[in-house]
């Protein structure tokens, strides 16, 4: 991660990672530092689970899972800096709630 970040910051380059949420809790003080460099997270669920496999009420339960870690590591939404954190993104397979 340090010679990624490195890169992007010799050219000026910003850039949103897409990480779950069970990442930023294990990694909290790397993905603070990626913020730091004025990047942004997208919400990419919280163990990197199919949505297609789960149930809806699952599915709800995890993205309110990975939303809180945005929250609790990060900081949700605009902070002081206009970094944003949270993002969402619809993956290519169907969300469980077109499936219930």
């Amino acid at each position: 991660m340090p010679r990624l970040l490195s890169l992007y910051k010799r050219y000026g380059v910003r850039t949103t990672w897409f990480t779950p949420g069970h990442s930023i809790d294990t990694f909290p003080e790397q993905c603070k530092k990626v913020l730091d460099d004025g990047h942004e997270f997208g919400h990419h669920g919280y163990y990197h689970e199919n949505p297609t496999m789960i149930s809806g009420d699952t599915e709800r339960r995890l993205v309110d899972l990975a939303f809180a870690t945005f929250k609790t590591v990060l900081g949700s939404g605009r902070s002081g800096t206009g970094r944003r954190t949270g993002t969402t993104a619809t993956p290519r397979w169907t969300s469980s709630r077109a499936r219930d």
